[in-house]
């Protein structure tokens, strides 16, 4: 049975730049901030359509905090669109701008579902996911389960996920968050391909000019360094798994842990040079319903999270090259963005 409801529409905005990270727990809070402080109604939902969240789920059970959580990170998510399209729009550029001396050819495809570099920039990427997996499952679990295995997803599905849907979520979620690692490679590699490209103008121009290659060179090392290996190799959400489980077994001392164990340690996890990979407050201090589903959905967090992290160093060293981007008739710009939000309310009896 759906509940009559009130709809009130707010705006979330989100600013992106150099010196703005994205932060799961901060736009989580700024979705709670936009209700009403009206003690006569109680929230029951939320949508936000430009993340592919179309309309508040009003009918069976409802969670409003876990909604909340979903909502921050496909935001989140979207945050980071922002900021990878006018870096990769800019690195694609510069690389176009130095093909012709001789660099080889990028291939901006994805290796999965026919979809392409650009994809990942879509708004409505994750229902476009949503439906390429809808109409794989159950059906095509093999095939499905090979896609798993050479993005490093942990299969079978974690225990706990009662409907089909939940794990058409898990599924996408999980695709979602490892496809990124594919923009990392690619914007690992053309990075240097760019800085093969320098080199070779460097050398067919006079001596006296200023040498781009090794102000390039010197941005990478200043800046790209310490996150080098996790952009030629993005850890694998099994790899994550793994690091967590092990950091679980030992402040615990035991030989097997449970998800609900791992969940009650995690909030001291770090990454090796990365840190704390954990935005979330929150999740923390409840009382884990399904321990499963949420290490499932921290799990993808982390990795947004990485993304984010490698995020903010790379607008720092896009910023420290722009001179070169400039003679190369490239500019970038990272832009607020707004979305909308449908608040979904009713109204307490008295």
């Amino acid at each position: 049975m759906a509940l009559d409801h009130t709809e009130i529409v707010s705006t979330i905005r989100i600013e992106i730049g150099v010196g703005s990270p994205l932060n799961m727990q901060t736009i989580a809070d700024a979705i709670k901030k936009a209700y009403p402080n009206d003690p006569n109604i109680t929230a029951i939902g939320i949508a936000v359509p430009g993340i592919c969240l179309t309309s508040c789920n009003t009918i069976g059970e409802i969670n409003v905090e876990e909604d909340i959580n979903e909502a921050a990170s496909r935001l989140y998510n979207a945050g980071l669109q922002a900021i990878y399209q006018p870096v990769w729009t800019a690195l694609y550029a510069a690389y176009n701008a130095l093909k012709h001396l001789g660099l080889a050819v990028i291939d901006i495809t994805l290796p999965y579902f026919g979809l392409k570099i650009s994809d990942l920039f879509d708004p409505n990427f994750y229902c476009k996911l949503f439906d390429i997996v809808k109409n794989l499952f159950p059906l095509k679990l093999d095939f499905l389960k090979n896609i798993f295995k050479a993005l490093g997803i942990p299969w079978p599905i974690f225990k706990g996920f009662d409907s089909i849907v939940e794990k058409i979520k898990y599924i996408v979620k999980s695709l979602l968050t490892s496809l990124w690692d594919e923009l990392m490679k690619k914007i690992n590699l053309i990075k240097d391909l760019i800085n093969k490209g320098l080199r070779l103008l460097d050398a067919i121009t006079p001596p006296y000019t200023l040498k781009l290659s090794l102000i390039w060179d010197a941005a990478i090392q200043a800046i790209l360094k310490p996150i080098l290996d996790y952009l030629k190799n993005p850890p694998s959400l099994q790899q994550i798994l793994d690091l967590v489980t092990a950091f679980a077994k030992k402040v615990l001392n035991k030989i097997i842990v449970t998800a609900e164990e791992i969940l009650s340690v995690i909030k001291n996890f770090k990454l090796p040079i990365l840190g704390n990979p954990l935005d979330w407050i929150k999740p923390f201090t409840l009382k884990f319903i399904n321990p499963e589903l949420m290490l499932a959905k921290i799990l993808n967090d982390i990795k947004l999270w990485i993304k984010n992290f490698m995020a903010n160093l790379i607008m720092k060293f896009m910023e420290a090259v722009l001179s070169i981007l400039k003679i190369l008739g490239i500019t970038i710009k990272f832009p607020p963005i707004e979305f909308p939000i449908i608040l979904c309310v009713i109204k307490n009896k008295n």
